[in-house]
This record gives C-alpha cells, sequence and structure tokens, in this order.
C-alpha cells in the first residue's frame, strides 16, 4: 500500500469566516515563519504566497473555494470545512500539526464542533486475497455497474480505542486499484480543545494506528 498525500488531510469544522483566509491575513500572522519564503534576498521583507483556485464545482471565481500554498502545507476553505493537506513536496505531518495548531490560536473564537485526521492508501494490483480481506462480512454501500462490475465500495464505523474510526473500502476494477481511507473523527466545543487533542494524539500516531490496521486486518504492508 501507498499513502496518497493527497487524500490524507487534517479537517476542521467550524463556522469559518472565508474573508480571513487572504494572502494579506496570511501574510501578516505568519511573516517571519517557516511556512513563507521571501520574494528575494534583496526584499526579505515580502513573501511569496502561491493561491489556487477550484473550479471544479462553480462557474464563478468569486465562488469557488481558494487554496492557499504555503511550504509543506496546503490550506483550503470550503464552506464550513477547513482543509490542511500535505503538498506534494513535503512528508512531515508535523509541519501540518504546527500550522493549524497556529491559525487556531489567532481564530480561537471561532465556533468549531469537530475535526477529523484523514488517510487514503491505496494498492494497485487487485487479487482474490485482497478483496475477501476488503469485503468482510458487511453489507456493500454502493455498487456503479455498467456492462460488468465496475467498482464495490464499502463503509464501516468502528470505535477504536475510544476514538469514532470511520474506514472505507473502494475496490476499482477498471482501473486495478484498492483504496483504504481511514477517518478519525474527533468531537469538540472549541479550538483549544482541538489544539489539545491534536497533541495528546498526533497524526503520526494516527497514521500508525492505520497502518497497524492495514497490516494486522487487511494483511497489506505499507510501502516505504
Amino acid at each position: 500500500m501507498e499513502l496518497e498525500y493527497r487524500l490524507s488531510p487534517l479537517v476542521i469544522i467550524g463556522g469559518w469566516n472565508s474573508s480571513i483566509f487572504t494572502p494579506l491575513w496570511i501574510g501578516r500572522h505568519f511573516e517571519n515563519t517557516e511556512f513563507l519564503d521571501p520574494i528575494s534576498s534583496e526584499r526579505p521583507d515580502e513573501y511569496i504566497i502561491n493561491i489556487d483556485v477550484n473550479l471544479s464545482n462553480s462557474f464563478s471565481i468569486k465562488n469557488s473555494p481558494l487554496k492557499v500554498k504555503l511550504k509543506g502545507v496546503d490550506v483550503q476553505l470550503q464552506e464550513t470545512r477547513l482543509f490542511f493537506t500535505l503538498s506534494e513536496d513535503s512528508y512531515d505531518f508535523i509541519r501540518l500539526e504546527i500550522l493549524s495548531s497556529k491559525i487556531c490560536k489567532y481564530l480561537i473564537e471561532t465556533p468549531v464542533s469537530s475535526y477529523g485526521i484523514n488517510f487514503g492508501f491505496t494498492h494497485k494490483d487487485i487479487n482474490e486475497e485482497i478483496i475477501s480481506s476488503i469485503k468482510g462480512d458487511k453489507t456493500i454501500i454502493s455498487k456503479s455497474i455498467g456492462s460488468s462490475l465496475d467498482c464495490e465500495t464499502y463503509t464501516f464505523l468502528y470505535d477504536i480505542d475510544g476514538i469514532k474510526t470511520n474506514i472505507g473500502n473502494k475496490i476499482d476494477y477498471i482501473n486495478n486499484i484498492i483504496t483504504v481511507s481511514f477517518n478519525f473523527h474527533f468531537n469538540i466545543q472549541n479550538l483549544s480543545e482541538f489544539i489539545s487533542g491534536i497533541s495528546e494524539n498526533p497524526i503520526n500516531k494516527m497514521k500508525e494506528k492505520a497502518v497497524n490496521i492495514l497490516s494486522e486486518h487487511y494483511n497489506l504492508q505499507l510501502e516505504v
């Protein structure tokens, strides 16, 4: 199995103010930190902040979600969900924790309800042994059927060590890929609980828990 970092965000659900997440706000609060690059050595007090626009669900740039691309971490607000995802050139979840905690300290009064630590693992070889372990003995949630069976999706909900854990298994017969997705869900009443919670259950600890489940229950090993 490979860990797909683009499928592995930290998500905080709350009443976020979309007007806050602008290059000006980010630059003002994160200048002189490890998350911003100065434009040049001649202009050390001016920083590069890259912005992506997601037009996949809208024809309007004004109403489209913006992604702020910092060093190692991408930040995106979509309605009530604030996403923190490692960029393609970063594999350091600690950076993600540091940035998310910094932003939450600045916005400590934001009303929130929960957060989730997510991981997506893929395996590019389908065989009967893997299919059997992926299916388990649970109910099929959905099927997409054409002239033949294209895809099967299974969803499981567990309480693992007191943590609500959603595990989604997808068998993609067309592309010969199996995806196992983990969502570790935490209810919170304020951002102080998020900051303490991410410290008590850091992302790398949750990653290790997910990898152990893959190994012990699915007989799938993470490729290093």
